[in-house]
């Protein structure tokens, strides 16, 4: 049955076709006929080239084939051209002699047929096209552009990892015809030390042949340095040609307990950079820092002596703290020792400040001045009673004579 059926389809598609070339050729010489009646083409010095090309389609179809080009050449030499019309129509006119006339269609074979034009005349031609080979995918062109062939992207298709592209390289992706796919690259790619390369544009949707370029720019990375405390935030990657600027640094950082740090200035790349604050032009990597001073307190405690000493001192430096010594009248304060980071019984001390001090004055009673004082009146008071005794003696002694 099925042969049967397909015996029946190719000999009806077998009478389509000739039922095309009859219309065809009667129509060429209707055509032909009425316009050498109305008015010859040159009866001495060509003639007339006229008819239809036709191709099957990818359904096996007899269809009329437009714009499908038709050249008419003597030895390779182009001595005219036209393309077919609606409904596969073309015509032209030559000179006498004889010709190559072929026709070329996208998708087609192209066919040629050898012709003579006579003074006058009128060819009626047909051109029936096979096939050519049937395209069922698509190209896709995907380069990479920014960085050195040393470095390289990886090449993402529909999430689907599809390899490497290098540098100035690109690679060919194959399709389906009438399918749509996503395209997609790294967005940062790491060059040398401190460098990367980054692409605005990471993924592209495609459905058809295409040439795609991924641009990738330098970026910088700035470094700051740990000592810089509050400007952390600072650091990170930056675009090419990018101004950076730096806040202004305070007089002082605190840091742990009777630390603090004094502001110096601002170094970059370890060169000392005058401003507060400065600004930084990122067209290479940097490292950013602050030189600070630091400074360590020293605390003199003491309750009597007028102490001196206390305060903010540069790291490794010497200063002197004293007290006065001894203090009071009668049982009087006298320095003892110092008592801390610092051990010594000089009132007067000359300490190296390599670290917060705390120093505290130690004092004892002195009693001597109340001795002296209790002596003294002891001595008045026994001179006193001598002094009186020996008047009474006197006095007596007067008084016996008398």
């Amino acid at each position: 049955m099925s042969v049967h059926v397909f015996q029946t389809c190719r000999k009806r598609r077998m009478v389509l076709v000739f039922a095309l070339l009859i219309l065809a050729s009667l129509a060429s010489w209707q055509y032909s006929s009425n316009e050498v009646n109305a008015q010859p083409y040159f009866p001495y010095g060509g003639g007339l080239v006229a008819g239809y090309v036709l191709g099957f389609n990818v359904y096996d179809e007899l269809i009329p084939i437009s714009w499908a080009t038709i050249t008419a050449t003597v030895d390779s030499y182009v001595m005219g051209q036209t393309s077919s019309l609606g409904g596969g129509y073309f015509e032209m006119f030559l000179p006498v002699g004889f010709y190559n006339l072929t026709v070329d269609e996208w998708g087609f074979i192209s066919k040629t047929m050898e012709i003579f034009v006579s003074s006058g005349s009128s060819t009626t031609l047909q051109f029936i096209l096979e096939q050519g080979q049937r395209i069922y995918t698509y190209t896709v062109t995907v380069r990479i552009d920014g960085f050195a062939p040393d470095y390289h992207s990886n090449l993402r298709v529909d999430g689907v990892y599809e390899g490497i592209v290098s540098g100035g390289d690109s690679r060919k992706l194959t399709f389906k015809l009438g399918s749509t796919h996503q395209i997609a690259v790294d967005p940062h790619v790491n060059g040398p030390n401190g460098v990367r390369y980054s692409s605005v544009t990471v993924n592209r949707t495609v459905s058809d042949m295409e040439s795609i370029i991924f641009t990738y720019k330098p970026e910088y990375y700035l470094r700051v340095e740990k000592q810089a405390f509050d400007f952390q935030s600072l650091e990170g990657w930056y675009k090419d040609g990018a101004s950076v600027e730096t806040p202004v640094a305070s007089e002082y950082a605190n840091g742990t307990k009777g630390v603090r740090y004094v502001f110096e200035y601002w170094t970059v790349d370890q060169a000392k950079t005058s401003g507060n604050p400065i600004t930084i032009l990122m067209n290479r990597p940097h490292n950013l820092s602050i030189q600070y001073q630091t400074q360590y307190y020293v605390d003199v405690i003491s309750e009597s002596g007028n102490p001196t000493g206390s305060g903010w001192f540069d790291a490794n430096s010497t200063t002197n703290i004293s007290v006065t010594t001894p203090q009071g009248i009668g049982v009087q304060k006298v320095f003892d020792r110092w008592e801390g980071d610092n051990a010594s019984t000089s009132p007067t001390l000359s300490i190296l400040v390599d670290s917060p001090k705390t120093l505290t004055a130690v004092w004892h009673d002195d009693y001597t001045q109340v001795y002296i004082a209790v002596l003294i009146i002891v001595a008045v008071l026994v001179l006193a009673t001598f002094i009186a005794v020996s008047r009474k003696r006197s006095k007596a002694k007067t008084e016996t004579k008398s």
